[in-house]
């Protein structure tokens, strides 16, 4: 639709009484600004740039874990708790910000 037709489309629902006044000149202002007026649909940046943070604090907690693991208990323990650690610690974190976010 070009904006010739959405200025017209506006101005036909203000006066047949679907859109206020206040609406009206709000979608007009944004159309002519090049502003979408609709809410911007797609990935949030935020929660994406979060989960990397999480897994990447992840990792290096991990890495961390396994060098005081190795260097303070035996190899037969060593292998159990890495791997208990690891599937553990990343849904924890997970949930942990998860929920921050409410």
């Amino acid at each position: 639709m070009t904006l010739a037709r959405e200025l017209e489309d506006i101005e036909a629902r203000r006066a047949a009484g679907t859109l206020t006044e206040a609406d009206a000149a709000l979608a007009k202002d944004a159309l002519l600004r090049g502003a979408d007026p609709a809410p911007r649909r797609g990935r949030n940046p935020v929660l994406l740039a979060g989960l990397f943070s999480n897994l990447m604090l992840t990792l290096v907690i991990l890495c961390g874990l396994a060098a005081a693991v190795f260097m303070f208990v035996p190899l037969t323990l060593a292998m159990p708790i890495m791997i208990v650690l690891a599937l553990c610690l990343p849904v924890i974190w997970f949930w942990d910000w998860f929920t921050d976010l409410f």
